[in-house]
């Protein structure tokens, strides 16, 4: 399983999860003064990616409810699970979930996920509507204990990639995971977690000065990633990034910094070099669509060993942008059956009988 299949996986399951169901039968007690486990206190140290959400703030924004509409008319079939759900229980993201923090494994670890919720959750009602919902679909919820804690294995017998297992860090959060093994780190309070990891809590924290609302992520670069980046730069960066952080607030339209670490000045100031040159050719590439003005605003500053990329647009600058590209996808789309008509008909034109072939061959100079 790729690393967006993971995120995926647990998000969809963050919405199964963040609700009161009516059924509470055949869940266990809960285990008596477990250690309590949340926020980036849960997220193991192997993990080489963590991402933060700010649900509350993003609820009621309209750029996230329209990115969330073009991916149910991707996905009809998403739209129809989600509604089953929320026919079944009482699913509201907005009042029983507050966070999200996200981490992600590389490697060896590649695939490997989890999800830290923090909201309002009874660990009762969701285990019991959860297992209703797997049991409808011929599927199984296995639950066990360990680390002091229940620990619940939402196994769907007919994909099992798809599997989740989930467990309750303390009455505020709900922890997801695409392993037993990343959710038994998680709950063990003598493994290591990333707060052990100086490194990756300081990009973090880069990534969360700003005191911006919405999502931040910060994490190391992947070998490949960053070796093609050096490759693409022509020897004009001599070694690939060592992380990148940044941080997404869309609440007020749309402000975001990308940032990326390098192993040296030297090659920030190159790299940031580069990008410049690379925007200025695509703000003349995208003309034809007219956002090359939206483009522009792009910001590229080198500050020691990082590079900085910072866009901010206000909601009708990024309202006009959107409409502009999706003018354009609309009008690309539409060309695209004439070029089909067009292509049919020249084969159609040069498609001959033996007859006719002769016919021309008379008729052509000799």
């Amino acid at each position: 399983m790729n690393l967006r299949g993971s995120a995926m996986i647990l998000l969809a399951t963050a919405a199964l999860m963040s609700f009161a169901c009516r059924d509470k039968s055949s869940v266990p007690d809960p285990v008596d003064s477990p250690a309590e486990v949340s926020g980036l206190q849960a997220i193991p140290a192997s993990a080489a990616v963590v991402v933060g959400i700010d649900v509350a703030a993003l609820a009621d924004v309209w750029l996230v409810e329209r990115a969330v509409g073009q991916m149910f008319a991707r996905d009809p079939g998403l739209k129809d699970r989600l509604t089953l759900l929320t026919g079944n229980c009482e699913v509201d993201l907005k009042r029983d979930v507050r966070s999200l923090v996200l981490g992600l494994g590389q490697g060896a670890e590649s695939g490997q996920a989890l999800m830290v919720a923090t909201g309002k959750f009874a660990e009762a009602s969701i285990a019991a509507c959860i297992r209703q919902s797997l049991e409808t679909d011929g599927d199984t919820l296995v639950v066990s204990k360990k680390h002091g804690r229940i620990i619940y294995h939402a196994k769907r017998d007919s994909e099992l990639e798809n599997s989740v297992w989930f467990a309750f860090g303390d009455a505020r959060t709900l922890l997801v995971a695409t392993s037993d093994a990343w959710l038994s780190r998680a709950l063990d309070t003598e493994e290591r977690k990333i707060a052990s990891s100086p490194e990756l809590m300081g990009w973090i924290q880069r990534a969360r000065k700003t005191k911006k609302r919405g999502i931040w992520a910060a994490g190391k670069v992947v070998a490949e990633t960053g070796q093609d980046m050096v490759n693409a730069s022509g020897g004009a960066v001599g070694a690939p990034p060592i992380a990148l952080f940044g941080h997404l607030d869309v609440s007020k339209g749309w402000d975001m910094e990308l940032a990326a670490v390098m192993g040296s000045q030297e090659d920030a100031n190159a790299l940031a070099a580069l990008a410049k040159d690379q925007l200025s050719v695509g703000a003349l590439l995208v003309q034809r669509y007219g956002v090359g003005p939206f483009l522009s605003k792009v910001v590229v500053d080198a500050d020691g060993d990082t590079v900085y990329l910072r866009m901010s647009l206000g909601e009708s600058e990024l309202k006009d942008a959107l409409a502009r590209i999706d003018t354009n996808a609309e009008l690309d789309q539409d060309s695209q059956p004439d070029s089909a008509a067009r292509s049919a008909g020249s084969a159609g034109e040069t498609r001959t009988t033996p007859g006719s072939t002769q016919a021309a061959d008379d008729e052509a100079p000799q």
